[in-house]
């Protein structure tokens, strides 16, 4: 009588856990199946295929994240020099340096973690109070256990997803993660191809597309300047302590001239001794 009991709770017990897993991939598939679910993805696809660059593929993850979710904030993120530098929102500038403090330090406190913070009536955050705000969730995207960014996702209603949107939810930042590692990894390549292999500096290629964006954003009144310079008896460096020890001095010229720099100067290489800021 024993033996038949628990043949009859193990049969209850695997039936039960078949009817759990046939409704958790009934609702997936519903969801994954879902039209608005189909197009989210195929979005963040094409931004891989593509091949946007990092600036308009992050305004892209933005707005679709808006679109499709309904949340009335979000905030991507790009890791640069250790900290998190906001690239595309649609948070009021005004509060814009405030966020960003708050999301590295937070980034920090959570040890590279993700955290969904609620209220019902505001939350206590650095600029939440001014935008009403009761939901915050902060996902840090990884690859290979490192940070190469994040998103904020922010609403003024206490948002409560229910399981099966969380798990879809869950495979849309799985295939952001890919997307916006993809395009660094574009926009690396496409850097590298901008700059001179021995000093680091930008080469030609980059001076023409810098002059180009500046032309056609200049305002009226505006002015921008551009110095040129070149190593005076270069040539009889190298003619007479050879080429290597040349290629040392261009490197130091460089990283010397790139130590004075202000934000939004650039240095180029020219031509062989010759350098333009």
């Amino acid at each position: 009588m024993l033996y038949i009991m628990i043949i009859i709770l193990l049969l209850f017990s695997i039936g039960s856990l078949i009817f759990y897993y046939e409704s958790k991939f009934k609702n997936m598939k519903a969801s994954i199946l879902n039209p608005k679910s189909s197009l989210i993805l195929k979005d963040i696809l094409k931004l891989s295929i593509k091949g946007e660059d990092l600036y308009n593929a992050a305004k892209k993850i933005e707005l679709s994240i808006r679109k499709y979710f309904g949340f009335n904030y979000c905030t991507v993120y790009v890791l640069e020099e250790d900290k998190l530098k906001i690239i595309s929102t649609n948070i009021e500038e005004v509060h814009h340096k405030f966020i960003q403090d708050y999301i590295n330090k937070l980034l920090a406190d959570l040890e590279y973690e993700a955290q969904i913070r609620t209220s019902k009536t505001t939350l206590s955050y650095p600029t939440a109070y001014d935008r009403k705000l009761q939901y915050s969730y902060f996902i840090p995207l990884k690859s290979h256990g490192k940070i190469i960014g994040a998103l904020h996702i922010e609403d003024k209603s206490n948002k409560d997803m229910d399981k099966t949107s969380k798990e879809f939810f869950q495979i849309v930042l799985e295939n952001i993660t890919v997307a916006f590692q993809n395009i660094l990894y574009q926009d690396q390549l496409k850097m590298d191809g901008l700059k001179d292999p021995l000093t680091g500096a930008y080469n030609k290629r980059y001076l023409k597309k810098r002059m180009e964006d500046i032309i056609d954003n200049i305002e009226t009144k505006e002015y921008f300047s551009l110095a040129m310079l070149d190593i005076d008896f270069f040539k009889k460096v190298n003619d007479t302590y050879g080429h290597e020890y040349g290629d040392q001095v261009l490197k130091k010229v460089y990283c010397a001239i790139r130590g004075t720099l202000a934000k939004g100067q650039d240095i180029i290489r020219y031509g062989g001794e010759e350098f333009i800021i």
